[in-house]
């Protein structure tokens, strides 16, 4: 499906950003935090594959958001970068198989880039996912008006009625992690993984939809 001339756009947009988030975090580049960055990213990459069709929308919503978080609140930019985007590549294979759209990829890897670098700074775990689902999903809700028509304040409504209450969740994971000794702290994230579990098979059983392929222009959230 040729995309909407206002798409591309988008997705332009969101790729200059994250071009420039990239260029920025290489820039500032600290030395690396060998273990943390090491199991964040495997705990990420894992629950990547943990993710649910939202009812009514193109996209959908994996359980790695509070691994995402606790790399941007913990690590460096680019580290933070180097967990986040790789988990969101596996996430928008579709799960039947296939391959994800060059566009869809581009633009999911972007809204993420531009995300994380939105944080830089930010050191209230509540503040700090709102602001991370606030530049993920108004792109995405744009993203669909355009690709498949509708009112972008209602399907951006929709988006956030399903995923927020877990963004908030996410927060309170991270600020507990943050709040942690060196010792428990990077513990905490092992520890989360069988409630993250939970949760996901949780929103499997409410939106009664175990499985799903991947047809649309965006697929992750």
């Amino acid at each position: 499906m040729k995309l909407p001339p206002k798409a591309l756009a988008l997705a332009g947009l969101m790729a200059l950003g994250a071009l420039v988030a990239m260029s920025y975090a290489l820039h500032t580049m600290p030395p690396l935090h060998d273990y943390r960055f090491g199991v964040l990213l495997v705990l990420a990459l894992v629950t990547a594959r943990l993710k649910v069709q939202l009812p009514g929308l193109t996209g959908n919503m994996a359980v790695n958001l509070p691994f995402l978080l606790i790399a941007v609140a913990q690590l460096s930019m680019l580290e933070a970068l180097m967990v986040v985007l790789p988990s969101c590549a596996v996430q928008c294979f579709p799960t039947g198989g296939g391959k994800p759209k060059p566009v869809q990829l581009i633009f999911n890897l972007s809204s993420k880039a531009v995300a994380v670098a939105n944080l830089l700074g930010t050191h209230f775990a509540l503040l700090g996912a709102t602001s991370f689902f606030l530049v993920e999903t108004i792109p995405l809700a744009s993203i669909i008006r355009f690709t498949e028509g509708g009112a972008i304040h209602q399907i951006w409504a929709s988006i956030a009625h399903y995923s927020f209450p877990f963004y908030v969740l996410s927060a309170g994971i991270t600020s507990i992690a943050r709040s942690a000794t060196p010792q428990f702290g990077w513990q905490l994230p092992l520890v989360s993984l069988p409630v993250l579990y939970a949760i996901y098979r949780s929103y499997q059983s409410y939106f009664r939809v175990p499985s799903f392929g991947g047809r649309s222009p965006v697929e992750a959230l």
